[in-house]
């Protein structure tokens, strides 16, 4: 993940780890418009931290997510990581339900908020549900939302012009091939409807 920061700088996110290991940590860089390093650093705990998307702040500051097995509840949880653009860490957030829950994708919500795509998996009835979580500009949690995920796994959430939101990624029904999927909200995050798209073959939406 990256982006332009107000000062013209880049910020690049990632994450690395020893190969065929298991700990990864997630890593940020700065650089300028040649790739010239500014500041590197690491985030992370004595587990796995890895992110799958990010966006910077009207203030100028920088929200990754993903998931983490460092801190939360679970083997796995969502996992959120604020940052200013001199890398100091201004708060981390660890949510989950699940076993295996992961964050995979956040979008700034018209009232200056934010909202997360994540999935939360379960072991023992092998099954998951896709949530939407609201959160504010401390990550604190405001509301949350549950979808079935047999229906299908999400990838990425972008806002609508009146305030609602469209997520989609592909559809996940076991012995069958997957399609394109997409789910439209209100702002409460409840369904205004769902739709997959598909040709014969598998087909998988990310972005």
């Amino acid at each position: 993940w990256a982006c332009l920061t107000d000062d013209d700088y880049y910020i690049v996110a990632g994450y690395w780890g020893p190969w065929g290991g298991l700990e990864s940590d997630i890593h940020v860089i700065k650089i300028d418009s040649l790739g010239n390093t500014i500041w590197a650093d690491t985030y992370g705990g004595t587990g796995s931290e890895n992110i799958s998307d990010g966006l910077k702040t009207p203030d100028n500051e920088i929200i990754l997510i993903g998931l983490t097995s460092s801190f939360g509840a679970g083997e796995n949880d969502a996992y959120i990581l604020k940052i200013d653009t001199n890398g100091d860490t201004l708060w981390t957030k660890a949510y989950g339900l699940g076993d295996w829950d992961y964050g995979l994708s956040i979008c700034p919500t018209l009232d200056n908020n934010y909202l997360i795509l994540c999935d939360f998996y379960y072991l023992d009835c092998e099954s998951s549900q896709l949530t939407l979580i609201k959160i504010d500009e401390n990550g604190d949690s405001l509301w949350s939302r549950r979808y079935e995920a047999f229906a299908g796994i999400g990838r990425s959430i972008i806002p609508t012009s009146d305030g609602g939101y469209i997520f989609g990624g592909y559809s996940n029904n076991p012995g069958y091939l997957d399609d394109y999927w997409f789910v439209r909200t209100d702002a409460n995050g409840d369904t205004l409807w769902m739709k997959t798209v598909g040709h014969g073959d598998d087909q998988r939406g990310y972005s």
